[in-house]
């Protein structure tokens, strides 16, 4: 009923739309979008690189990697204390 909201009918009681979580469905519509857009650009790049750059190349990659560089910092810091204290 709502445009800004999607419709989520309970399939027990048609009169019921059971939507109420969806009023941030502005920014899941344009993240979904970003991705779109980033899967195209990838493969874009990959159709133009060298059959070598191209072998066990990820399309998924550019939205699906993350960044874990901090929690293996933590680690070592971590692995540090308790080699510094307990041993």
């Amino acid at each position: 009923m709502n445009p800004d909201r999607l419709s989520i009918i309970d399939p027990n009681n048609p009169n019921n739309d059971i939507a109420g979580g969806s009023k941030n469905i502005a920014a899941i519509v344009r993240v979904f979008s970003e991705a779109h857009k980033a899967l195209q650009d990838r493969m874009a790049s990959l159709a133009v690189a060298s059959p070598a750059a191209r072998k066990k190349a990820s399309i998924l990659g550019v939205i699906l990697e993350g960044n874990y560089s901090s929690f293996r910092t933590q680690r070592a810091h971590l692995r540090s204390l308790y080699e510094n204290h307990v041993s």
